[in-house]
């Protein structure tokens, strides 16, 4: 598929897979979702310094990989890859497999997200379909877009000033218009 129309697709799957979720209750407890999910590390610390373990395992598996994926972008499949999505023709006129190339970014980019996913389900110790929709997702995207899609760097500083700083700066806003106007 064309990259619009892939995202569309998964934007429907990832729909599909959350009322899928949502409605089998064998499979993850359906709406309810997993809870008390065991905290890994535990046993290694106190309960009041847990927290603080967790934060540098997080913040040291976000290291590793963003330079797994500086390694993959900087090297010479990353080159291909960015000509794969500038101009599939021309790619494809190389001799590049683009169908091959786009699987392989597709899982390559599941995989962090698998990883994440798992980091964040671990810190908060459950997890449910409503927790995460296609809002979210759209957040992400605007994160991306934000920051650049071809920049690294450029992503990390998207996230931080969409989910932080426009997120939170709706917090600063004064209440304005007649009472019941606007939700606090």
């Amino acid at each position: 598929l064309r990259p619009d129309y892939q995202a569309i697709v998964m934007l429907v799957i990832s729909i599909i897979a959350t009322l899928v979720v949502t409605n089998e209750l064998g499979l993850f407890n359906g709406p309810a979702g997993l809870a008390l999910i065991p905290e890994p590390l535990s046993s290694l610390v106190s309960t009041d310094s847990y927290p603080w373990l967790y934060v540098g395992v997080t913040a040291a598996i976000c290291v590793i990989v963003y330079l797994f994926v500086h390694r993959v972008t900087s090297s010479p499949l990353g080159r291909t890859l960015r000509a794969t999505r500038d101009n599939q023709d021309a790619a494809q006129a190389l001799g590049k497999d683009v169908v091959k190339l786009r699987l392989f970014i597709f899982v390559f980019s599941n995989a962090i997200a698998g990883i994440s996913g798992a980091l964040l389900v671990e810190f908060i110790g459950a997890w449910s379909p409503g927790s995460w929709l296609y809002v979210e997702t759209f957040v992400i995207l605007t994160a991306v877009i934000v920051g650049g899609t071809g920049n690294n760097a450029g992503v990390i500083l998207g996230a931080a000033l969409v989910l932080v700083a426009f997120n939170e700066a709706t917090r600063f806003i004064p209440p304005f218009g007649p009472p019941g106007f606007v939700d606090a």
